[in-house]
């Protein structure tokens, strides 16, 4: 498909993948790569002694990383039950 070759080549992610697509919401597969840099950053915090985050304490990053796994469910409408789309 057209699709395909237009998204071959070293900067394939620049041509197929614009800002705004990339700020939808709806889209299950957004949600997981932000949860897991909060629980990375939580568990940095939390783990290591001492700290080296120093923006916010350990509670807020896990509050985050349960935030935005509550928020897939509630923002992507479902289709991270069938899959990342």
């Amino acid at each position: 498909p057209d699709f395909m070759r237009q998204c071959s080549g070293p900067i394939w992610w620049m041509i197929c993948w614009e800002e705004p697509r990339a700020r939808e919401t709806w889209r299950a597969y957004n949600y997981p790569h932000v949860a897991a840099v909060y629980w990375s950053l939580y568990r940095l915090s939390r783990m290591e002694s001492p700290s080296r985050v120093k923006r916010a304490d350990w509670q807020w990053y896990l509050r985050q990383a349960a935030r935005t796994t509550a928020a897939m469910w509630k923002h992507a409408k479902g289709y991270g039950r069938w899959g990342l789309t």
